[in-house]
């Protein structure tokens, strides 16, 4: 997991008192918006800090540069973006590599989409939904009211979070400047008039949150537009309700896209697994191959991935303890590290059954090859865990941890370098 980030943060804590945990507004200038308020200087710096923060995203990594993920997303903003009626600053979108269910924008006019946000949306619709919300956001003047009301104190800690993965982001995100009830709702109907202006089908606007609505409170970052399941439900009620009055004779009529969707979903859902994984989150990574597993591009990936999480439980049994207190509690602590390093023979022997599923299922998915062989090797299985490891290791291109792998075998049959 990377390492806290390194750049002042300090200079970003005041400005971003101003940028809501979902979404924030774009620079105005007096040709754009009219007159601007009399003191500029609070937008100044929260055009400033937004800026700062992007530049430490993409230094970071964390800005997913993937061609076709970034064009679908870019072709949805030109989308609603042209169906304004109004010209109004430009809007700038990027996929964050994060598996948490969440969306931003900052007032330089970038807007970011978590990447297990679109994993769990269903259709471009519901994906142009999020967006219209969130240009809507950047086109008002939200932000500098907020930051003129601002009482929350935040932490450099708390910045920090939004660049990491792992359970300080998952547990710890607390709201920065939530809008309020009123601006919500507005950009919710104005998202509307625009996500129809622009010919999405208008049923999928309500959708959109009834998904979100459905998902776990762990899956999405506290303080985001989606984590209330209360405030989740009555936004979709009224949006159900000015769809059947202002566009009933719409309904059926727009663009859904679900098929062509389907691939990018496919995609950010696999990454979303990955990245969980990664911050050492079994449990919320099961979960999302659970309810995503027909999604995946290979049906042994699904068996794949469950024996990596179930290794992860083995592997750190101490880190699966707090995040099984997190999702059960809401907080980390290590009530159940003690049944958690019991059951650490099981574990690995689940690795070991879901990993042969999937070797039953692809028999050249070489990644299974090296998870069933470090578990067979766990659990002192060596003349098990050889063959599966040197057929890892038998690809055309050496894989990025061959060095590592190399080893292990050599250590295991009892040989140097």
């Amino acid at each position: 997991m990377p390492s806290p980030c390194p750049m002042p943060i300090a200079a970003l804590v005041a400005a971003l008192l101003a940028i809501g945990a979902c979404s924030a507004p774009a620079p105005a200038t007096p040709d754009d918006r009219g007159s601007l308020p009399a003191d500029d200087g609070p937008r100044l710096r929260i055009e400033a800090a937004a800026d700062a923060l992007h530049q430490t995203l993409r230094r970071r990594g964390l800005l997913l540069r993937d061609p076709a993920v970034n064009a679908e997303v870019g072709s949805v903003v030109s989308r609603l973006t042209a169906a304004a009626s109004a010209d109004n600053p430009p809007i700038r979108p990027y996929v964050l590599k994060n598996p948490m269910v969440n969306a931003m924008a900052l007032p330089n006019g970038n807007i970011y989409l978590n990447s297990g946000l679109i994993a769990t949306l269903e259709n471009e619709a519901q994906l142009a939904a999020i967006i219209a919300h969130e240009i809507n956001h950047v086109w008002s003047e939200d932000a500098l009211q907020e930051h003129a009301r601002a009482k929350d104190t935040i932490t450099a800690a708390n910045i920090a979070d939004i660049l990491l993965l792992g359970l300080a982001n998952v547990g710890a995100l607390a709201t920065l400047a939530g809008y309020s009830r009123e601006q919500e709702e507005a950009a919710d109907q104005a998202g509307l008039r625009l996500f129809a202006a622009a010919g999405y089908e208008v049923s999928e606007f309500a959708n959109a949150y009834a998904l979100m609505a459905e998902l776990p409170e762990y899956a999405m970052d506290k303080g985001s537009i989606f984590s209330s399941h209360p405030e989740q439900w009555r936004r979709v009620a009224y949006l159900r309700a000015a769809v059947d009055r202002d566009y009933a004779g719409a309904v059926g009529q727009g663009t859904v896209n679900s098929s062509a969707y389907a691939p990018l979903r496919s995609q950010l859902l696999e990454l979303s697994i990955q990245l969980r994984l990664q911050a050492r989150l079994p449990a919320m990574a099961l979960d999302t191959v659970e309810r995503g597993e027909p999604l995946l591009s290979n049906p042994a990936l699904g068996a794949y991935y469950r024996g990596e999480a179930s290794r992860a439980m083995a592997d750190h049994p101490r880190e699966a303890a707090r995040e099984r207190s997190l999702i059960a509690h809401g907080r980390v602590s290590d009530r159940y590290e003690a049944a958690l390093s019991a059951q650490v023979p099981a574990h690995y022997d689940e690795a070991i059954a879901s990993y042969r599923q999937a070797l039953a299922l692809d028999p050249d998915l070489l990644v299974a090859h090296r998870g069933l062989g470090l578990a067979l090797h766990a659990r002192g299985r060596d003349d098990e865990a050889r063959p599966h490891l040197s057929r890892y290791l038998d690809q055309p291109a050496p894989p990025d941890d061959a060095r590592y792998i190399q080893r292990l075998l050599n250590n295991l049959s009892g040989t140097t370098p």
